[in-house]
C-alpha cells in the first residue's frame, strides 16, 4: 500500500528497527488523491480515541523535520465552523462540547473577530461560530516525502 498510508507505515516500521521495509504503489508516491486523506489535519473525531489518533499525525509532523531535514509544509491555521439558523448553532455547540470533553482546543468568537478574519463572508446572520485553533493543514507531496525519508 503505497500513499500516505503506506509511507506512514513504512516510516514507523522503520523506526521500529524493521530492516526490509518495502513500500509498493501502483504508479508513484503522490499520486494526486492524497489530499484528503493528509492536506487537511483536523484533531476532532467521533470518540475520545479517534481523536487521540488524529492528534497523533500534528506531533509527529513537527518531529520529522528534526529527523529528517526536510519540512512537511505543516501549518496550524486552526479551523471554523459556522451556524446561520438554530438548529447548526445546537450542532455547533455539541460539536464544541464533545471537543472541549476530546481535550481539543475550541473557542466561540465574536462576529467582529470574524469579520476580522473573513472580510468576505456576511458575518451579519451569524449566530455562532467557533474556533478550533490547533487544526491545520499539510503539503501532501512534503509529508509523503519526508515520510519516506524517515523510512530510509
Amino acid at each position: 500500500m503505497g500513499g500516505g498510508i503506506g509511507c506512514s507505515v513504512a516510516h514507523h516500521l522503520a523506526k521500529l528497527a524493521w530492516k526490509n521495509v518495502v513500500l509498493l504503489e501502483r504508479k508513484q508516491r503522490t499520486p494526486g488523491i492524497i489530499w484528503h486523506a493528509v492536506g487537511l489535519i483536523g484533531q476532532l473525531r467521533a470518540t475520545t480515541n479517534m481523536t487521540k489518533f488524529a492528534k497523533y499525525p500534528q506531533e509527529l509532523y513537527g518531529i520529522l523535520k528534526a529527523e529528517t531535514g526536510v519540512a512537511t509544509g505543516f501549518k496550524r491555521d486552526g479551523s471554523t465552523a459556522a451556524a446561520l439558523t438554530t438548529e447548526r448553532k445546537e450542532e455547533i455547540f455539541r460539536q464544541a462540547a464533545m471537543a472541549c470533553a476530546f481535550g481539543v482546543e475550541v473557542e466561540e468568537i465574536s462576529r467582529k473577530e470574524v469579520k476580522d478574519c473573513y472580510e468576505h463572508l456576511e458575518y451579519r446572520r451569524l449566530t455562532v461560530h467557533v474556533y478550533l485553533p490547533l487544526h491545520g493543514r499539510g503539503d501532501p507531496s512534503n509529508i509523503i516525502l519526508v515520510l519516506t525519508k524517515g523510512a530510509r
